[in-house]
């Protein structure tokens, strides 16, 4: 048996023996499972470097939409970067998402029996104080849904003022602010807006406080 006829019986086999056209054949190029493996090192040091990365400098990281910014400049983000909002409560009290030109509607209710209205009414302002006890509810389980739409005739950044314990505020969906902390404290959210009319929503829980107020930039 010639030198030849070993390569073409034995095609491929290890490192240093040829294909049938007689040229030498790698391991690289023969062994998938090696180029596969390769490649998916490459990926986990990539995404380690990332992490890494955010780590040593959280402001190059991801949104954080729940801390304030507390010593550093503010980052204002646009509405498409906030999340949509899981099981809105418009979805059993507004399901048309319909909203007033001025003022919002709130709706009043027991977190106890969350799918019975309570009491509905006009406000113009978000805002709320000693509602719980005019409605027979007791505080901790007192809860409150303003609808409304917030105009805005230019593009600008709109920063959100909320006093709270518990609440949501959405944007057309989007949930630009979420506080589950149950202490009760100030704090702000920015977010870009272009030129429009957007609904805002907003959803308190277990507050016997409640306001909310916004300004642009």
């Amino acid at each position: 048996m010639t030198r030849n006829d070993l390569y073409h019986r034995f095609a491929g086999r290890s490192d240093w023996q040829r294909n049938n056209d007689g040229r030498f054949r790698t391991l690289w190029r023969h062994c998938r499972a090696l180029r596969r493996h390769c490649y998916y090192t490459l990926l986990l040091a990539y995404l380690c470097a990332i992490g890494i990365g955010c780590v040593w400098y959280p402001d190059s990281g991801g949104a954080d939409f729940n801390l304030d910014d507390v010593g550093r400049p503010p980052r204002h983000f646009p509405l498409p970067w906030f999340p949509l909002a899981d099981n809105p409560w418009g979805r059993q009290f507004n399901p048309q998402q319909r909203a007033p030109a001025k003022g919002f509607d709130v709706y009043y209710f027991d977190l106890k029996a969350p799918t019975r209205l309570v009491a509905r009414e006009r406000v113009q302002q978000i805002f709320m104080e000693g509602e719980a006890v005019r409605h027979g509810i007791s505080p901790n389980d007192f809860a409150a849904y303003w609808a409304g739409t917030l105009h805005v005739p230019v593009a600008a950044t709109y920063t959100f003022n909320l006093q709270a314990r518990e609440a949501r505020v959405l944007l057309d969906g989007h949930v630009v602010y979420l506080s589950e902390s149950g202490a009760f404290y100030r704090q702000n959210r920015s977010v870009t807006l272009a030129a429009g009319d957007y609904l805002l929503e907003v959803e308190s829980g277990g507050n016997e406080t409640f306001a909310l107020t916004w300004q642009s930039e």
